[in-house]
């Protein structure tokens, strides 16, 4: 049992609750809706990248883009300066699989990617406080010949909740091969693209510790918040947490000093192996906020996802 499954049987405290989330699915995606607003889209079929990207930067099994209340994205996907960020996705970069290198991450190198398999069950929680689905995703590394290096479970859900949106994403990899992480600065754990339009003028970040865009990268954090405007000009928030639960929580993080970018990075300080037939599982939550909540909001969001999460 995942670490957010065990969630389903807790109650949830929101902070306002809303109409119901609503999942939809087709061929190409899963969508999660609160009233008019569709919060997310996993997306099951490849994303096209654009033309001059070329086709090796196509990837499915991501969420972009991810909206706040206002129904406007919080996320980018196929950005110009960085081809392979894809919205909020979580795949290795640095790995090492019987004496070969192999990135998962940065999809020019063509060494691996990470594919959507298939879609197994929808998750509604039994005290209403949500609904999620569960997919079936795989590492695949390209060279010498295709093979699965690790199959994974991915468990999304969206809270009952109008304002923060809440979205608890965790997954549980089970690596088919001995795998070994050696120390990066990302990869792995959780990766965030924020806007296209949020740059160094007009984005501000904070991490539980009280650092910023400055000096935060490479240091430890329970919560880290990405704040810049929306298409209406106003303030719009991107909270993530990590689960006190987490391999080497609180996790050290990446914190990009031009661009919208975030990782949390479980590996980034010390070398990691992930064996083979051995799950393993992370969670964390993304509050998207239309506004700046302030650091005492955040804290106590942390205790609720902390008690729902031991």
């Amino acid at each position: 049992m995942t670490v957010l499954t065990r969630f389903l049987a807790l109650p949830f405290l929101a902070m306002t609750l809303s109409a119901a989330p609503e999942l939809s699915e087709n061929e190409a995606r899963i969508a999660i809706t609160i009233g008019e607003v569709e919060v997310l889209t996993y997306h099951k079929a490849e994303s096209e990248a654009p033309e001059q990207a070329g086709e090796i930067y196509n990837r499915s099994a991501f969420i972009e883009p991810l909206r706040n209340s206002r129904g406007h994205a919080v996320t980018d996907r196929h950005p110009t300066d960085h081809w392979h960020h894809m919205g909020l996705w979580h795949p290795w970069t640095h790995t090492v699989i019987d004496g070969r290198n192999y990135d998962f991450w940065n999809l020019n190198k063509g060494e691996g990617t990470v594919r959507f398999a298939e879609a197994t069950r929808v998750l509604e929680s039994p005290d209403g406080g949500g609904v999620g689905f569960v997919a079936r995703q795989n590492h695949v590394m390209l060279k010498p010949q295709e093979a699965v290096a690790i199959e994974e479970e991915l468990t999304v859900i969206v809270r009952d909740s109008a304002e923060p949106f809440i979205v608890d994403y965790s997954w549980t990899q089970t690596p088919q091969v001995d795998i070994e992480l050696p120390p990066h600065r990302y990869g792995g754990g959780l990766g965030y693209r924020g806007r296209r339009d949020w740059t160094t003028d007009n984005l501000t970040v904070l991490t539980s510790e009280g650092k910023d865009r400055e000096d935060g990268h490479a240091t430890r954090a329970r919560w880290v918040r990405y704040t810049g405007p929306d298409n209406s000009g106003e303030d719009t928030s991107v909270v993530l947490m990590n689960a006190p639960t987490n391999h080497d929580h609180p996790q050290r993080v990446r914190i990009h000093p031009q661009e919208p970018f975030f990782c949390y990075t479980p590996q980034q300080e010390n070398a990691w192996e992930l064996k083979k037939g051995e799950p393993v599982t992370m969670a964390y939550r993304i509050l998207v906020y239309a506004g700046t909540p302030s650091p005492d909001e955040l804290e106590e969001q942390w205790r609720r996802f902390a008690a729902q999460s031991k």
